[in-house]
């Protein structure tokens, strides 16, 4: 019977992954092809825009759009970044998706960042770093407010000179993080003390203001290299699903 169970339990879950479709799937709130130009295809969100060495900042050096994973991609010079829409993610569930190039890595460059600035200017934040305090690939993140600092510690690195397929998938504040495809978030820090159960904070729910960037943030410095196929869901999409996305972008 349990073994019966399983294989139906197992059909269901393949049945939901192979359904997947990636440009079409209700919950995506956000797609940014980079087929030359900033846009987000959905029609939800306006264009992407340049920023300088950090947000806000007037930057120079020039993006340009070159051969991608799929159809083209976004090119970073090193010396600006681009800010997203506002408000791209406004709850605890979500999915962040893209393909990512790094020409360099530089010690706190984010590759994706969010943050959200509450009205006593305390600041929390998430950002997904090539190569963090630990010298690895890191999901990082901070609420100000409540003084903690989460390390979401990866099995794999990103490494200069190949693309990468990264999926962040959150669902209530539990974490995972995919990078081609393969779960790799193996340990937790909360504070610095290994947390099995630890949650990312909660940055975006019904907080009107969040701000969103690629390559940039406000402190360190920018990424050099390529970003492809940015999409946001509006939940936490499952390992099939995501699996669906690396292949996607390999065909």
């Amino acid at each position: 019977m349990k073994r019966v169970l399983f294989f139906l339990v197992l059909g269901v879950m393949l049945s939901v992954a192979f359904a997947f479709d990636p440009n079409n799937d209700p919950s995506l709130i956000a797609y940014f092809p980079f087929d030359g130009n900033l846009k987000d295809v959905t029609g939800h969100f306006g264009e992407a825009v340049k920023t300088g060495r950090t947000i806000g900042s007037v930057g120079r050096g020039e993006i340009t759009f070159v051969d991608g994973v799929v159809g083209q991609a976004v090119k970073l010079p090193g010396s600006r970044g681009l800010l997203l829409p506002e408000d791209l993610i406004k709850d605890y569930d979500y999915t962040i998706s893209f393909w990512v190039y790094a020409e360099q890595l530089t010690r706190f460059t984010t590759t994706f960042f969010g943050a959200y600035i509450d009205r006593k200017l305390k600041i929390h934040w998430i950002s997904f770093v090539p190569f963090c305090w630990n010298n690895g690939t890191m999901l990082w993140a901070r609420d100000e407010a409540q003084n903690v600092w989460y390390d979401g510690i990866l099995s794999k690195n990103i490494e200069p000179g190949k693309w990468y397929h990264v999926a962040i998938s959150v669902l209530n504040g539990i974490v995972r993080v995919y990078i081609n495809g393969e779960q790799v978030l193996t340990k937790i820090q909360i504070n610095g003390q290994e947390n099995l159960t630890g949650k990312l904070p909660d940055v975006f729910s019904l907080k009107p203001g969040g701000v969103f960037a690629l390559g940039a943030n406000y402190w360190d410095a920018p990424f050099k290299g390529m970003f492809d196929e940015l999409r946001i869901y509006d939940r936490a999409l499952g390992p099939g699903e995501v699996r669906i996305l690396y292949n996607y972008g390999r065909k």
